[in-house]
């Protein structure tokens, strides 16, 4: 029976390294990959598992970045105005040519032996794919992959890092098929990325790319001092995560009253979620006294200006109204 094989293009344009540019942001300022275990670098670092942020993000307003931060990870990200501006007075290169028609080259060898491998191990799973549109980048991770629904024919598409290889680019394929967009919640991001590499180390896929990296194995390897270095670049990019707030806070405690403090701690210890009123007039006050939801309005008010001597953005303590408040940093 004749193998189902989608259509495959290789490309990388101004415009397709610009929309890369965004969302990696939205996920390198959410935390996303720090939480991961991923090596946030200017460069590419090789035999580590890293993700480029080049120098010129530095570039990026605080606002950009805070408004960044806000959008996070969850799909479909939802770009702000103010980001897309700033992004489009930046002037990006795309990948050389040279290198993407070589990539699209040594894929044509060896698709004739992947696609069948596929089609066996995922006989229903592999017509969801229409067409794969293959976005060469100098940025981000090794690659990406956007998360597929169970309709038949859609557009994939899958950013490949210049010095990415084909085992890559299968292994993008392959975890399209494991990881769709109505992912069990159950499964774990390193429980899946195991799942992956289990299928790409066996089987047919074995013979095809005899030596497919351990995506974990690279990841568990990594040392403290990896991890120091992604922090204190993604700080001279102007990118604090909770941590480094809360850092920050406990050495210009002096600034802050008791009550301040214990409601800048409460939140950033909840970075990102919603603590309401009721929560913080127990963090602040005992069961004996009486609770004043005007009360800590007023400290709230007064925090803000605080934070933003200390070097911290006002705009972080994020008012919902009615029920209480967020830290997003």
């Amino acid at each position: 029976m004749r193998t189902y094989v989608p259509k495959i293009s290789f490309i990388s344009t101004s415009d397709t390294e610009k929309e890369r540019l965004l969302y990696q942001t939205a996920i390198i300022a959410s935390g996303f990959y720090n939480r991961k275990g991923f090596v946030i670098s200017p460069k590419i670092l090789p035999n580590i598992p890293c993700v480029v942020a080049p120098e010129f993000y530095k570039h990026l307003t605080p606002s950009y970045w805070h408004d960044a931060a806000r959008v996070g990870p969850v799909l479909p990200i939802q770009l702000t105005d103010l980001m897309k501006r700033e992004v489009s007075k930046l002037k990006i290169v795309p990948v050389d040519t040279q290198i993407i028609d070589k990539l699209s080259e040594n894929w044509a060898t060896l698709s004739d032996k992947f696609w069948p491998a596929i089609s066996q191990l995922f006989p229903r799973e592999i017509k969801w794919m229409g067409e794969i549109e293959v976005r060469v980048t100098n940025y981000g991770p090794r690659f990406s992959f956007g998360l597929l629904s169970s309709q038949k024919f859609q557009k994939q598409i899958i950013h490949l890092r210049v010095d990415a290889n084909l085992d890559d680019l299968a292994t993008a394929i392959v975890s399209s098929f494991l990881w769709p967009q109505q992912a069990d919640g159950s499964i774990s991001f390193s429980q899946r990325t195991a799942i992956v590499d289990f299928v790409m180390s066996r089987f047919e896929l074995k013979k095809i790319f005899p030596h497919h990296n351990l995506s974990n194995q690279n990841l568990n390897r990594l040392t403290a001092s990896y991890h120091q270095q992604s922090l204190d670049y993604c700080r001279s990019l102007g990118i604090y995560f909770s941590a480094d707030c809360q850092d920050i806070v406990n050495s210009h405690n002096q600034i802050f009253g008791t009550k301040e403090l214990k409601i800048i701690n409460k939140l950033l210890d909840n970075s990102g979620n919603l603590v309401t009123n009721d929560d913080l007039a127990d963090t602040i006050w005992s069961s004996e006294e009486s609770h004043s939801y005007w009360a800590i309005n007023k400290m709230i008010q007064r925090l803000r200006p605080k934070l933003s001597q200390v070097g911290l953005k006002s705009e972080s303590l994020v008012t919902v109204r009615g029920r209480g408040y967020k830290f997003l940093p």
